[in-house]
């Protein structure tokens, strides 16, 4: 499971594309996208389902319990990967 990612960040792009390398099928599908809303729903005591239920977080969790159910893997080409030359440091 690729966790807090930022695919802006070439060190983000980097990690995603070693643990496809060493990990081949065995990565969820979907990525969970960094975001201040997974820092604070904590603090209120709420999930991101009820703090933000229609954040992108929380749309990536939903997406993540599928990946479980269906046993969807990330491909090599997936299209979280950037080009390196876009990805910011």
């Amino acid at each position: 499971m690729v966790n807090r990612f930022q695919r802006r960040r070439r060190l983000a792009n980097d990690v995603l594309q070693k643990l496809l390398e060493y990990f081949p099928k065995n990565v969820l599908a979907t990525a969970i996208r960094d975001a201040t809303a997974l820092a604070e729903s904590p603090g209120f005591g709420q999930t991101i389902f009820e703090y933000q239920p229609r954040s992108a977080c929380a749309h990536d969790f939903g997406e993540l319990a599928t990946d479980l159910v269906e046993e969807r893997v990330m491909a090599k080409d997936s299209p979280y990967l950037n080009n390196q030359e876009e990805a910011r440091i």
